[in-house]
């Protein structure tokens, strides 16, 4: 036996507006179930190219860089945290409208370089070994 369910759905385009209005109507719409974090929320209001390529590199669990990275950021990758930590890095501050700032200008831009850059630009002794060890147990695990 084969049960549907039926309910009604409002949609709204919401698509138009400034980057305020959205975050507010993002806000609103995201209300119930598991509280969003920052970044989730600025990845909504400045999605583009930026976001899209920070994200493949920042938010993806099966970057290997990442068993060099955990020793020094804290947070869920899947809930963005690294990435913002890393944007709180380049932009040198932890404020929300630095970050928000940042990602506005580099909405339409791909290259996320600035962004990788500045964490290998600035590896200290220990994540240069820990980078040298993470290399090799990911070339170990690969044969």
């Amino acid at each position: 036996m084969k049960t549907t369910l039926r309910t009604d759905l409002t949609v709204a385009d919401i698509c138009a507006g400034t980057e305020s209005e959205i975050k507010a109507w993002y806000k609103t719409i995201n209300i119930t179930g598991l509280e969003l974090k920052k970044q989730e929320i600025a990845n909504a209001i400045y999605s583009g190219a930026f976001v899209t390529a920070a994200k493949a590199v920042f938010s993806n669990s099966t970057n290997s860089n990442l068993y060099v990275w955990e020793n020094f950021f804290k947070g869920n990758v899947k809930r963005q945290e690294l990435l913002r930590t890393a944007l709180e890095w380049v932009v040198k501050s932890s404020n929300d409208k630095a970050v928000e700032d940042y990602m506005s200008r580099n909405r339409l831009n791909s290259d996320i370089s600035e962004l990788e850059n500045y964490h290998t630009r600035r590896k200290t002794p220990s994540m240069v070994n820990a980078v040298n060890l993470s290399d090799t147990i990911v070339k170990a695990h690969r044969m």
